[in-house]
């Protein structure tokens, strides 16, 4: 009889239709909730994630890339190939905001330099002076400028290699024929 009972065959059936019931009532609202999610992902509006166009141009019209290779350091004793202490120079360049929102930015200098020569730059953004005390890389600071959709500025970083800081590290960095790298990163976001 209790064999019988297992297999279903003896009372009724009310146990298969009531597990019937719960799994037709189940799918039902697990399609319900499918249905209720697709409509709120495809129709509920958020925040769209924007990236700001911007452009960086050198000063004869070539776009940056991700990573370009720059001539910061032309000066007219060596070109672009060496510096020497006592050096000096000019870097100009383009930033364009070309999206539709105003943008808040900022130029950070990051370097390479084996041998802690003293480079040293400010910066001048439409004329003006941004940064406008000499500063080495690490402690070049200029940050929250604001740019206007459809605008663009105009910068000029001024370089010039300290040669009164310490003349034994540019004696060793002259000896090894040192590369020095200088990374300008223009990075902004949407105010």
């Amino acid at each position: 009889m209790a064999f019988d009972k297992y297999l279903g065959k003896g009372n009724d059936n009310r146990d298969y239709k009531t597990v019937a019931i719960i799994s037709i009532v189940a799918s039902l609202v697990f399609i319900a909730a499918f249905i209720v999610m697709l409509i709120l992902f495809l129709f509920y509006e958020t925040e769209d994630f924007v990236v700001p166009t911007i452009f960086v141009y050198a000063e004869d019209g070539t776009a940056w890339t991700e990573e370009e290779e720059l001539s910061v350091f032309y000066n007219e004793e060596f070109g672009s190939e060496k510096i020497a202490p006592g050096s000096s120079g000019n870097y100009v360049f383009t930033f364009e905001n070309s999206s539709e929102y105003t943008l808040k930015y900022k130029v950070q200098l990051t370097e390479d330099n084996e041998y802690d020569i003293a480079l040293c730059y400010r910066l001048k953004r439409d004329g003006d002076y941004v940064v406008s005390e000499y500063a080495r890389a690490a402690d070049f600071n200029c940050t929250d400028l604001t740019i206007e959709s459809g605008s663009t500025h105009y910068f000029e970083i001024e370089w010039y290699w300290d040669d009164n800081i310490n003349d034994l590290n540019d004696t060793l960095a002259g000896i090894s024929e040192s590369i020095y790298t200088l990374t300008i990163t223009v990075s902004a976001v949407i105010v």
